[in-house]
Formats: C-alpha cells, sequence, structure tokens
C-alpha cells in the first residue's frame, strides 16, 4: 500500500522560475520549468505527475480528474502544464492545461528554454481549467489557453477573479466536466507571487490548516450558504467534531428573520441538537412518527399489528389502524391513553405549533416532504445521500406474480409488473408506477396475509434489479427535489459528483472547509480484507475475539451488527453517535456492500451498471492500493463512497480532530490520516489466493449491517 505523506504546511516552497517573469500579456507558457544547473533534459519530465486530487490554495481551486483524463495522462498521450501571469505584475491569471503529446514529442530532449517554449508551442491544446481576473473579455482567455470555447463555472469568494473550463470540442468539454472541480478560498499570494504550487509537493503533502482557522472557514461558508437566495443545493464538506451543529445553532439563534428546518440522521441525535438550540432560547418543534407516540400508550398487541402492516408496506394506513383500534377498545382505555390517541390522530401538519425551528430525522423529512416547504431554511446535517442510497426494499417473484393475479391491479401498472418478470439477473429496469387510490391500497391491505413483502412500497419506487439467485427483487426510489427551494447538506462525506448526479435539476453549490489534522491518531491494521463474508468464513466472533486478546483489549468496538447484536453502534448506525467522544476505540471490518446495490443506485443515477467488478490499483485519498472495484469510473467512486462513508463516520465517533485518543482499524480500506500497519496480524489462511478470496468475498456480500 503506497501513502502519500501528510504534513503541516507551515509556508509555500521557493522556487527558482526563468520564464514566467518576461511573458507577453496574452502568451503564457508554463511557469514552473526551470533548466538551472541542466545541460539538456526531457520537457516530459517537467510536466504535472498524475495524482488523484490537486489543490491549489493560493490559486483557490481543488480538483480531481475524469476517468478518461487519468488513463491518457497515466499512458503519457496527455500532459498537463501550469501557467500564470508575470509575477512583476498584479495576478491575472493563473491556468493548468491539458495537451496531446505525439511519440516523438514524448521521446524529445530540449537543449535549453527557448528549444523547451518551441516544444510547448507545438503541443496541440485540448483544454484548460483556470482563473483570470474580473472582466477579462472571452477573447483575452482564447488567446491566453489557445482554446475556442469556454465556460465559465464561478468566481472567487473575494468576487476578485472567474474561473472557467476552456476546450476546442464539445468531446473534452464532456471531459471537463466530469472532473470534479471545487472552488475553495483563495490564500494571499506568497512573497514570490507564484499561486501554482510546486508539483513535487503536491504530489507528496497533503495541506492542514489550525483547528481555529477551519472553524472559522466553516462558520463563513455556513453563514453564505444560509444568506443566499437562490435555489441551489449548498454543500459544505467538513470533519467530524469541526463543529458543524454548534455553528447552525449560533446561526438559528442569531438569524431572528428565519423559519429553520434542521434534520439529522436519528431519533437520539433529535433530541439532542433540538435541546442545544433551545438552550440558545430558541423554541423548537420536535417531529414524532405516530409509530414513536404509540409506544407511550403501553399496548403491545395495538404495536405489533402496527409492526406487522408496516414491515407489509402499508405506512399510509397507520392512522386507520389506530382509529379502528380505538373505536374496539375505547371502554377499556384509561384518559391518559385516551389523550395520548387524541394526539396521534389530531389532524396537524408540521410548524403547527408556530416554533421558528423544526427539527427532524432524515427518515422524516424525506416521508413528509420537509423539502417543499418554502418558508424554511432546510439544513441537513450529515450526508443525506447516505440515507437515500440505504432506502431499499425486496420482494419475493411470488408476490409480483401474485399481484398480477389480482382483478384490481390497473393496466399501466400491470404492464410494469410483467416488464419486472422479464428481467435478467442483475439487470435493472426504470419503472413508472401508477399511484394507487385508497381504495385499492384498501383492497390490497384486505390481501395483505397473501403477501411475504412490502408489496405497496413497490409502486411508489422508480428503480429494479432483478436477483433470480434469490428468487426476489430489490427496489428503490429516486425523490424528486424539484420543488425544493433551497437546501445546505453538511457531511464530513459528501460526493460533489454524487450530489450533481442524484440531483441532477439543480444546481450545486460545493465547498469544501480546510482540513486540520488529528489530535488523536489512527493505527490502522491493513492484512485482511475483514468483510463480512471474511468474519462468516472464519468463525465470526473467534477472529473478533483474537482481535481484542492480541491488540485493543476491552476497548469498545464499532463493527458489523451481525458481531455485535447489542451494541448500540454499528456500521450503518454511527452518524451522530458521540458516547465515545475521548476514548480509544476499535473500528473493526471493511464495511462492502453487495453489488446488487452497487447496481441499484448505479442505475438510479444514470450510470453504466454493465460491467462486473474486477481486480484494480485504486488511487484515493492519497493512498494506491487494490481492490475489487468497477471499470467504469462513476460506478468505482460510488462504491469506494459508500465503504469510506462507513468507517470514517465510525473513525470520527473518538472525535480525534480534538481529542488526543486512538483509533485503531482493522481494514483493508485505508482511511484518513492513517498510520498503515501492513504485517498478518491473524492466525486465518484463507487469504493465500488473494484474487480468488476477495472476488468470493465481495460478490456475497450483503447489502444489511
Amino acid at each position: 500500500m503506497k501513502l502519500i505523506r501528510k504534513v503541516m504546511m507551515l509556508g509555500v516552497l521557493c522556487l527558482s522560475i526563468a520564464l514566467v517573469g518576461c511573458q507577453n500579456k496574452t502568451e503564457a507558457l508554463t511557469s514552473s520549468v526551470t533548466i538551472k544547473d541542466k545541460a539538456s533534459f526531457k520537457p516530459m519530465n517537467e510536466t504535472i505527475d498524475y495524482k488523484e486530487d490537486y489543490v491549489y490554495e493560493y490559486l483557490g481551486l481543488k480538483f480531481s480528474l475524469s476517468q478518461n483524463i487519468k488513463e491518457a495522462m497515466n499512458n503519457k498521450s496527455l500532459v498537463m502544464l501550469d501557467s500564470q501571469s508575470a509575477l512583476n505584475e498584479k495576478l491575472r491569471y493563473a491556468f493548468l492545461s491539458f495537451n496531446k503529446v505525439s511519440r516523438k514529442q514524448q521521446d524529445a530532449v530540449v537543449q535549453n528554454m527557448n528549444e523547451y517554449m518551441k516544444w510547448e508551442k507545438n503541443l496541440e491544446r485540448s483544454g484548460t481549467i483556470g482563473m483570470y481576473k474580473k472582466g477579462m473579455s472571452e477573447k483575452e482567455i482564447t488567446e491566453l489557453t489557445q482554446c475556442t470555447y469556454h465556460k465559465k463555472i464561478g468566481i472567487s469568494h473575494d468576487g476578485q477573479y472567474s474561473y472557467y473550463i476552456s476546450y476546442q470540442n464539445d468531446a473534452f468539454k464532456r471531459e471537463l466536466e466530469q472532473c470534479h472541480i471545487e472552488i475553495i478560498d483563495r490564500l494571499e499570494e506568497n512573497d514570490n507571487g507564484f499561486v501554482l504550487k510546486e508539483k513535487n509537493d503536491l504530489e507528496n503533502t497533503e495541506v492542514f490548516y489550525k483547528i481555529d482557522k477551519c472553524v472559522s472557514v466553516l462558520k463563513k461558508m455556513l453563514e453564505e450558504a444560509v444568506a443566499a437566495r437562490n435555489a441551489d443545493i449548498h454543500i459544505i464538506k467538513a470533519q467530524t467534531a469541526l463543529g458543524k451543529t454548534e455553528q447552525y445553532a449560533e446561526i438559528v439563534k442569531n438569524w431572528i428573520g428565519k423559519k429553520f428546518i434542521i434534520a439529522v440522521p436519528t431519533i437520539k441525535l433529535q433530541r439532542e441538537v433540538a435541546e442545544r438550540i433551545e438552550a440558545k432560547g430558541v423554541e423548537c418543534e420536535i417531529t414524532e412518527s405516530m409509530y414513536t407516540k404509540i409506544a407511550q400508550l403501553g399496548l403491545p398487541d395495538l404495536e405489533e399489528k402496527l409492526n406487522k402492516d408496516f414491515s407489509k408496506g402499508f405506512t399510509k394506513r397507520g392512522k386507520k389502524t389506530i382509529l379502528e383500534y380505538k373505536k374496539e377498545h375505547m371502554d377499556e382505555l384509561s384518559p391518559r391513553q385516551l389523550e395520548i390517541f387524541n394526539e396521534i390522530l389530531k389532524k396537524r401538519k408540521i410548524g403547527y405549533s408556530g416554533a421558528r425551528c423544526i427539527v427532524t430525522t432524515h427518515a422524516l423529512f424525506l416521508m413528509k416532504e420537509l423539502y417543499k416547504m418554502q418558508d424554511y431554511e432546510i439544513i441537513i446535517d450529515e450526508d443525506l445521500l447516505m440515507t437515500l442510497f440505504h432506502f431499499t426494499s425486496s420482494l419475493p417473484l411470488s408476490d409480483i406474480e401474485k399481484l398480477l393475479e389480482l382483478p384490481f391491479i390497473d393496466a399501466d401498472n400491470r404492464e410494469q409488473l410483467e416488464r419486472i418478470l422479464e428481467l435478467d439477473n442483475e439487470e435493472t429496469l426504470q419503472v413508472n408506477f401508477t399511484s394507487l387510490s385508497e381504495s385499492v391500497l384498501e383492497k390490497l391491505y384486505e390481501q395483505r396475509n397473501e403477501f411475504t413483502g412490502p408489496v405497496p412500497k413497490l409502486f411508489d419506487s422508480t428503480h429494479v434489479i432483478m436477483c433470480k439467485n434469490k428468487k426476489e427483487i430489490v427496489f428503490i426510489k429516486k425523490y424528486d427535489f424539484g420543488d425544493c427551494s433551497k437546501m445546505t447538506i453538511l457531511s464530513a462525506t459528501a460526493d460533489r459528483a454524487l450530489y450533481e448526479d442524484y440531483f441532477s435539476g439543480k444546481t450545486i453549490n460545493f465547498r469544501e472547509v480546510y482540513k486540520a489534522e488529528y489530535k488523536g491518531k489512527v493505527l490502522q491494521y491493513t492484512a485482511h480484507t475483514l468483510s463480512r463474508a471474511f468474519f462468516n468464513k472464519n468463525g465470526g466472533t473467534d477472529v473478533l475475539e483474537e482481535i481484542k486478546e492480541k491488540y485493543i483489549g476491552d476497548i469498545p468496538i464499532i463493527t458489523f451488527k451481525m458481531l455485535a447484536p447489542d451494541s448500540e453502534s454499528h456500521f450503518g448506525k454511527t452518524a451522530g453517535f458521540n458516547v465515545y467522544r475521548g476514548m480509544d476505540i476499535a473500528v473493526i471490518g471493511t464495511p462492502h456492500n453487495s453489488p446488487v446495490l452497487y447496481e441499484l443506485v448505479g442505475a438510479m443515477l444514470g450510470y453504466d451498471t454493465s460491467g462486473s467488478l474486477h481486480r484494480y490499483r485504486v488511487e484515493r485519498g492519497g493512498y494506491s492500493f487494490p481492490m475489487m472495484s468497477y471499470d467504469d469510473g462513476k460506478m468505482r467512486n460510488m462504491q469506494l463512497f459508500f465503504i469510506e462513508s462507513e468507517l470514517e463516520q465510525a473513525v470520527g465517533r473518538a472525535r480525534l480532530l480534538r481529542e488526543n485518543c486512538t483509533v485503531y482499524v482493522f481494514s483493508n480500506y485505508p482511511c484518513q490520516q492513517a498510520e498503515i500497519i501492513e504485517n498478518p496480524y491473524l492466525r486465518v489462511k484463507t487469504e493465500e489466493d488473494t484474487e480468488k478470496n476477495e472476488d468470493e468475498i465481495i460478490q456475497n456480500e450483503t447489502m444489511e449491517y
């Protein structure tokens, strides 16, 4: 496993720049090339090396490249160069260019800078990513970039510069649009005026900032997002423990003229957040599902009936079931029980209280379509996509066959059901069901005992995948946020590309807060996969006990639910869980998902799901490591997002950013800022044939945590 060096950046490296001070105003050539102390050199050796992410703090840009550009740079058919305006004048422009290289140009050797300049001028320009002084005309940008077409992608946070992608044709435009480009806060220029960091430093260093600076940037970004009057989706990516809750709680307190909806992952966190906001003198309304209120009644027979209906997908019928029970048992109910029944059955919309802040959960936020409440400023705490991507259900094929036998299923829905049954194994389908009327839903409810799974949910789904080996389908709903006026999402794991693909009709304003170095540390053991399938194959809890005995003792553990069924926190249930703050903890396992889930989500996002998992060397987050993944770049990115989101959330429970404690990670997927230990640490010998074993592991993962 290759690790990119991570250090605290204390200053900017001084560069010897021979060219840039004598450039013409409209002639841009590579600025970082110098031939000092060189009798001759290959220009190809002076181009910018491929890496997973590029961060130019003085340019105000962070980006990663499309899969095709990556491959072209790796095979040397495309080179990346940097260019900026003369250092003896105020910064006018700076950009990165992509240039086609012939075989002859790849092998060329030059003797002096004039020969180098000639070599560079003869390259075929494909496109650029850059920053230009406000007011600069597209004609000037064309002259500088040698590109015919330009697309504005944003402005600097001080409003003084505009950012553009430039290109020669639509094909390369599409490649640039697939790059993940973020405009970040631009640092003040250093003394030498060079805004394009030295490439060797970029290759080996991750820049960290003091935590106070990061908190200040988070505060500024959040205030700007709340103040924005557009209908964009504002996403702020910020490390766990940076203080997101405190920052938005202060905004709720101070922004007296606004009403807020705060959506958090869990009921427990919902109550904690409401308490923190109310402690600042702001009244909060806490949303509750009827199922939460029912628990207060102390009526296990009613709870059992509702849970059974819920498991069968009849969630919209809950109030009717409760009303029927109340009428049947009126004489047996206490005054307090009757009072609770009346509260549950009362028809009142969310926001009835007039409170300035509504605190809800992700699930209720989506179920009640609170994103349509135009009068509220919406803040989503933690990654909404992780919630949306896990809203899956399954049905046995026998249930679909039974549905086709029912006379009240209309022709359009019958056609959709028939199309599903025609699918091949792991084939996906976008479905277009007609919503069930109340009368049809009631008829279906009468037939509920004939079905195994949540039949009504299928008619609310948008995408289906066939699993013939299990004789079932898995389905998911893609929500339409077209009526959403605006949302601000705060997350440590947000991925820009995935948000852009899910919210395809909305403008995504994606910003990432500077990273701070952990106060604590991560010790990671990477020799074994430790997937669910690995545990199942090697004795499950026996492996857990071996790790405890040899390495961690009795410290708290976050792992798969199947290994710790009584644990309060496990993979899939870590967000917002703060009990382990400042404690040494262990995170054990690699939370792979089934290819079925990846392909279903991929179909929902419009990705190419035809490929299968193969062994690749993956470059991610400063690490290079082998794993089973997809050839398609979008599918691969989505798969890695699932895995690292779970791991980073689990590691984040210790609050390493502010606490001097240690998190022990046992997984072959590298975590951020981890000290990697590659030596085998288990007695098991099932991974001698690594490729075969890992393929088996991934293919046999389940979707449940």
